[in-house]
């Protein structure tokens, strides 16, 4: 599992990434909370509208009635791609992200399990996020597992200064790719 979603259920965890993403580029607390009550709203549209084009109208209507205060927000942190792009939100693959609860499926997982996530990840919180898959695995009986959360690498396992600056030259970390293979070598040793 590689900076896999876990605790509770995908919308929550979209939430807590735009949470993460808002404040890593420079929401104060305030902000983070603007943008948070406004991203519930636009969720929330996502999963209650069924027609599609009503729920385009909605959505649409949400982002050109944004407050001055939003839009601030939203203009300072650079906020409104992925997950926030309207033809993305409305893609029957993010409509099934949201009804999910990943916890659910960990919590029936039996087989070997390798989780890893960067500590810079602003796709979400990792020590938290690693932790819930953690108590979905015990909760599962599964006792075959490694969780792991890799110091100054971002969503891509890419290296990152400590401040999580973007002057990225590396595709992958080699450091993850030889935990990777340590622990795969480790799994067919134990058959």
């Amino acid at each position: 599992m590689l900076a896999s979603p876990a605790g509770g259920n995908f919308k929550a965890g979209i939430i807590k990434q735009d949470n993460t993403e808002a404040r890593a580029r420079g929401a104060n607390d305030h902000e983070t909370l603007v943008i948070m009550d406004w991203c519930k709203r636009y969720y929330d549209i996502v999963i209650s509208e069924k027609n599609k084009d009503m729920a385009r109208k909605k959505m649409q209507q949400l982002y050109d009635g944004r407050t001055k205060e939003e839009r601030e927000a939203f203009e300072k942190t650079g906020l409104g791609g992925g997950t926030l792009n309207i033809d993305y939100a409305l893609t029957l693959h993010f409509h099934y992200l949201l009804s999910l609860n990943p916890d659910e499926f960990l919590k029936h997982t039996k087989c070997p399990v390798l989780a890893l996530m960067g500590d810079k990840d602003a796709s979400g919180p990792s020590k938290s996020t690693l932790k819930a898959i953690e108590n979905a695995l015990i909760t599962s009986g599964n006792n075959n597992y490694k969780i792991q959360e890799m110091e100054n690498l971002n969503h891509g396992f890419q290296t990152v200064g400590k401040d999580n600056s973007e002057d990225i030259e590396e595709t992958i970390s080699p450091i993850l790719l030889n935990i990777i293979a340590s622990w795969i070598k480790e799994q067919a040793h134990n058959q």
